[in-house]
């Protein structure tokens, strides 16, 4: 009977163990699942007498009382709405803004970034993400050539001493979208890493304390109807573990100087391909199972690289595209810039219901790419996303695409945002 009673504990020892080791996800301790903001520092706004004025981002984040500003004299100012902005806007803990090359050309982000108004809000409790975007679309087939390289370093440098100033806790994402085609292919990704890896450096020597993050492009398949094995899941809208898996080729170099992983979403009905205008159908862009999409994304880069994940930028262009003759170009009568609306509410909507799993598999952190959409957003650049590139975020105005330098006073949110 004392050998039956051994074995038996033995046997349910050896169960328990079993269940321990073939849990899916790591044994991490993971921040709370909230939503954070994206401000730009800075939102130009046409006068009442005809000027245009920049007002702080960060207001929307502190001014409650509406005192910072000349508010009143906004074209079409709307109180209300602003009102309403700003206490959406205050409940976030996280606050991302973007560094971009083209900001670094005169050795001085301060002209752009008012450091006193930064440093208030993280004396409030708030943790600024800074988004390091400079090689972006640049070298998107082949590696920066070594004049840029050590330019970067410079640049790398000046950024590294600003944020210095900053006092209090801080998130630094480098290179978002890192994985281009040129990276995923192995032969550039160590080179590349080790480029990434010198950038972390200097970071980190003057901001020692600063979480440090990676972030890579979702590039895969998305059709609800696609049921590629490469995908690893029931159909590709709801992930593609091999495309997600290229991203490695820098990752596995980079991890243990990596305190986050993050990845980015950008949805739209439609793009641009070479010259040519691509429409797709709901199926096609799996606008509807994102949110799944996402949370399977998270896990698979939590368990592989044992990580917390962050999902730094999140955009679902509100415009519809309906080519009614069949040109292949957008007219104006074609063109619904509130067409998604209802997805970026459903999406919002998913994303609280699932917050429980996706908290367990690793997400702490998604934030929309832009609180206000931009007129002018990417204007003579790429232009991915066509007219999309001016309805990315979360609020539209009366601003015009491509013909507005500014935005007018009538705020008006997209959709009811769910959040955490």
């Amino acid at each position: 009977m004392k050998k039956i009673i051994i074995l038996l504990i033995i046997f349910l020892t050896g169960c328990n163990h079993s269940s321990k080791t073939s849990s899916n996800t790591p044994n991490i301790k993971v921040p709370s699942l909230t939503m954070g903001i994206t401000l730009r520092m800075g939102y130009p706004f046409y006068m009442k007498n005809g000027s245009i004025e920049w007002m702080e981002g960060l207001n929307f984040l502190m001014d409650e009382n509406l005192s910072n500003f000349d508010y009143e004299n906004i074209e079409d100012f709307n109180k209300t709405s602003f009102i309403k902005t700003i206490n959406f806007v205050k409940k976030r803990k996280y606050f991302t803004t973007w560094f971009n090359y083209s900001w670094f050309e005169n050795n001085s982000p301060k002209n752009w970034y008012p450091l006193h108004s930064i440093q208030k809000a993280m004396n409030n409790g708030y943790i600024p993400v800074f988004i390091f975007y400079y090689f972006g679309d640049r070298f998107v087939t082949s590696p920066p050539p070594e004049k840029e390289i050590e330019k970067y370093y410079l640049d790398t440098q000046i950024f590294a001493d600003f944020i210095s100033e900053l006092k209090g806790e801080k998130i630094v994402i480098i290179e978002p979208e890192f994985n281009k085609p040129y990276i995923n292919n192995s032969k550039n990704g160590k080179k590349m890493a080790e480029v990434f890896s010198t950038a972390i450096d200097i970071i980190k020597e003057k901001n020692p304390n600063t979480k440090i993050t990676l972030c890579m492009m979702d590039t895969g398949d998305r059709g609800v109807e696609e049921k590629l094995k490469k995908c690893g899941y029931e159909n590709c809208s709801l992930g593609d573990k091999y495309e997600w898996s290229l991203a490695d080729n820098v990752y596995k170099y980079l991890v243990d100087k990596l305190d986050y992983i993050s990845f980015q979403e950008m949805v739209s009905q439609f793009y641009k391909k070479g010259d040519k205008l691509i429409k797709l159908t709901e199926n096609d862009t799996g606008i509807d199972n994102l949110h799944l999409r996402i949370n399977n994304f998270s896990k698979f880069l939590f368990k592989k690289y044992k990580k917390p994940v962050m999902l730094a930028y999140v955009a679902i262009a509100s415009g519809t595209w309906n080519d009614k003759n069949k040109n292949g170009k957008i007219e104006e009568n074609e063109f619904n810039p509130e067409g998604w609306n209802k997805k970026i509410y459903n999406f919002y909507y998913q994303m609280v219901k699932i917050k429980k799993e996706l908290n367990k598999n690793g997400l702490f952190l998604y934030t929309p790419m832009a609180l206000i959409d931009n007129p002018l957003h990417d204007k003579g650049g790429s232009q991915f996303f066509d007219r999309n590139e001016y309805h990315l975020g979360l609020i539209n105005t009366g601003a015009e695409d491509e013909k507005d330098e500014a935005l007018y006073g009538n705020l008006r949110f997209k959709a009811s945002i769910k959040t955490p």
